[in-house]
């Protein structure tokens, strides 16, 4: 849902940006979608057809690692370099060359030298005549969620030292064991003595 937002509000933003009179109405609104997409909470980038960056929002710099002077200008490829194999991205661009969006999860090499993984939609960009102009990223919040969610869920059911179940784990377990065949068994092994 996050990326369908994010995609009208960046469309909307070109939309105007290209065919911004001088009035000073199209001029407020041009200046409210720019604030609103910077400060987004998912990064969002464009590039060019040649995939270098020409603009980025506050939460890419966050995600990479890289302050804004460091990314405009600058080849996607430095973001991607050694993640993923070369005829992955090919296939990628490809996909947009074509016109069709490409939603997938991409691997970005930050700052720092760590990698960290994105849940991403990239988007070709059309002019009016219905030529490709740019590339948009926007990054998709809900799979982080998600992960957070899935991680959360199994650090309440699990002991962080031994990854094994904990109490409430052991009881969702067996509950659910019990709901499936209307018959288990718990086995009990006390390791204080064991050597």
């Amino acid at each position: 849902m996050g990326l369908i937002l994010a995609a009208i509000l960046l469309g909307a933003f070109v939309l105007l940006r290209l065919s911004a009179g001088r009035s000073r109405v199209n001029a407020e609104r041009a200046e409210l979608l720019s604030t609103a997409l910077d400060q987004a909470s998912g990064a969002i980038a464009i590039a060019d057809d040649r995939l270098n960056l020409v603009w980025v929002n506050e939460s890419a710099c966050r995600v990479t690692g890289y302050d804004r002077s460091e990314l405009l200008g600058r080849p996607v490829s430095r973001l991607l370099i050694g993640t993923a194999p070369r005829s992955f991205f090919i296939n990628v661009w490809r996909t947009i060359r074509r016109g069709a969006a490409w939603i997938g999860i991409l691997t970005l090499r930050r700052r720092n030298g760590y990698f960290t993984s994105v849940h991403v939609g990239l988007s070709p960009l059309l002019d009016q005549m219905g030529q490709l102009t740019h590339f948009l990223a926007i990054q998709d919040q809900s799979a982080a969620l998600e992960a957070q969610q899935r991680d959360f869920d199994t650090r309440i059911r699990t002991d962080d030292l031994t990854g094994l179940l904990n109490r409430p784990g052991l009881i969702a377990a067996y509950a659910s064991a019990y709901a499936r065949s209307q018959s288990a068994w718990i086995g009990v092994l006390d390791i204080e003595r064991f050597r």
